[in-house]
């Protein structure tokens, strides 16, 4: 069974800044979580959600279970995602 993936308004502007071959990777991933929501290196954060890795890229979302629901709140370089 899938899960809905809904990309905030902020997360839609950082995708549209990222270069085209990391946009295409980042796509990919986004699209891979619909039917696995907490793939293999997926990572719990601290103040909720979790994070993705895709090489220096990193995707942070949450999700709502009851559901099935998984919401992209940013995507960016690892060195400012965080901020």
């Amino acid at each position: 069974m899938t899960w809905r993936i809904e990309i905030d308004h902020r997360a839609e502007r950082e995708i549209a800044k990222l270069p085209d071959d990391v946009l295409r990777r980042v796509l990919a991933r986004v699209q891979s979580l619909a039917s696995e929501p907490f793939p293999h290196g997926v990572k719990k954060l601290k103040g909720g959600g979790y994070r993705l890795r895709v090489g220096d890229y990193r995707i942070l979302y949450d999700t709502l279970t009851a559901k099935r629901l998984i919401i992209i709140y940013a995507v960016g370089h690892r060195r400012d995602v965080y901020r």
